[in-house]
């Protein structure tokens, strides 16, 4: 007789999620890079080749939007519908399909134009809406669906930035609310598997992540506190951040056709480029190396990354905030070294995470994020910053759903 082994339920749910934290890690990966390399070609074209795009960016912009406002559906919601929906949302229902084919579409256009916005949110949302499209037929449990979605979380933040455990972390701070904590396992296996698998495929496929320089201060008791000064300073500008974004969609929201709104926001940048020149604009990535390096660096830096990226996205332009906030925090680093007295390549890596880790209001994934990026030596700085600065970033976070239509289309379960 055949011996039959009857599964037990909790190996049952390790076996579904490492499943899922596959099929996520394989489509995190392999669209991270294809991702990746439309940001870089996008970008590329604009600053080596045609420089002028930018002067189209308020037609640009109203295009984006257009196609957003009469074609996206609820893909407008962004990355927090896919964090509502990890966090069982039951109003959520479906992630439209919609959403991976929008998102990708307005994030690379919006760069080829020269619109300040980040990638991780675009990536999160790609990921996750054609993860679960692909699932449906699967009739996956409302359990076994948020762990997709998690997956997917820690599979395209790990993907883009070569952070597999930051990736994880990260998924599971903003997205666990309401899970039962003998999930732990299956769900952070998942997470885990898709954020390691994303990172692997997007270097098989040919993409090396930019290694940072390794974080070396001295840790004392004096050090600690102008590192606790600073971290006050990175919490306010992660303050001034949501607030700034929160400002420009009430005085845009005076328009009444969205894409309007998105046109004058900008022409806004544009006329900000006269002033201040073009090293806000995309992801300004090479600010944030001539922070991390120590190089002169305008003092304003920071203050301009800031602003530009809030008036792309309170305009509507889709993508992320992470690597602006990045940059954001690099620069400010830069500004405040010489007052603190703190070797500039060192607060400017502080800054980089920390003040990200205060606008998303995840802690831990900032600190495991700053041992992944900057070496060992930056978690016990990089923990008192962000303490710090979560102290003075105010109330909510980044990823804090809004209360999501329940009668759009795109929520049914068919």
């Amino acid at each position: 007789m055949t011996e039959i082994r009857h599964i037990s339920r909790p190996e049952r749910k390790v076996t579904l999620a490492v499943g899922l934290g596959i099929g996520a890690g394989v489509i995190a990966g392999v669209l991270g890079w294809v991702f990746l390399e439309l940001l870089d070609a996008a970008i590329s074209f604009r600053e080596q080749t045609a420089p002028w795009l930018l002067w189209l960016l308020p037609l640009g912009a109203f295009v984006i939007a257009a196609v957003m406002h009469h074609w996206g559906g609820r893909s407008k919601e962004g990355t927090k519908l896919v964090v509502a929906a990890a966090r069982g949302d039951e109003r959520v229902g479906f992630i439209p399909a919609r959403m991976s084919a929008i998102i990708l579409f307005g994030t690379v256009a919006g760069h080829f134009f020269g619109a300040s916005v980040g990638r991780e949110g675009a990536a999160v949302q790609i990921t996750g809406s054609l993860a679960e499209t692909l699932a449906r037929p699967l009739n996956l449990s409302a359990e076994a669906r948020r762990t997709l979605l998690i997956a997917c979380i820690a599979g395209g933040f790990g993907a883009l930035f070569g952070v597999p455990l930051a990736g994880t972390v990260f998924a599971l701070e903003i997205a666990w609310r309401g899970r039962q904590w003998c999930d732990v396992v299956p769900v952070g296996a998942a997470a885990l598997i898709a954020s390691s698998l994303g990172h692997w495929l997007v270097g098989v496929l040919g993409r090396d992540h930019t290694r940072l320089p390794r974080l070396d201060v001295n840790i004392g008791p004096w050090m600690l506190i102008r590192v606790i000064a600073a971290g006050l300073a990175f919490g306010l500008a992660a303050w001034m951040f949501r607030r700034l974004l929160a400002l420009v969609k009430r005085l845009l929201s005076l328009i009444s056709y969205p894409p309007f709104r998105a046109a004058v926001a900008g022409a806004a940048i544009v006329g900000a480029t006269l002033i201040v020149g073009r090293a806000s604009l995309s992801l300004s990535l090479p600010v944030g190396d001539q922070a991390l390096a120590g190089d002169d660096l305008s003092s304003a830096a920071w203050l301009s990354k800031l602003s530009f990226t809030a008036v792309s996205l309170g305009g509507g332009l889709p993508g992320g905030d992470v690597t602006p906030l990045f940059v954001t925090g690099a620069a400010l680093g830069a500004a405040l070294a010489k007052p603190l007295s703190i070797a500039q390549g060192a607060l400017a890596s502080i800054g980089f995470v920390s003040v990200f880790g205060a606008a998303a209001r995840a802690p831990i994934a900032t600190v495991v994020l700053a041992g992944e990026l900057f070496g060992p030596r930056a978690l016990i700085p990089t923990a008192v910053a962000t303490i710090a600065a979560l102290a003075c970033r105010g109330e909510g976070g980044l990823y804090e759903p809004d209360a999501p239509s329940t009668n759009h289309p795109d929520t049914a379960r068919t």
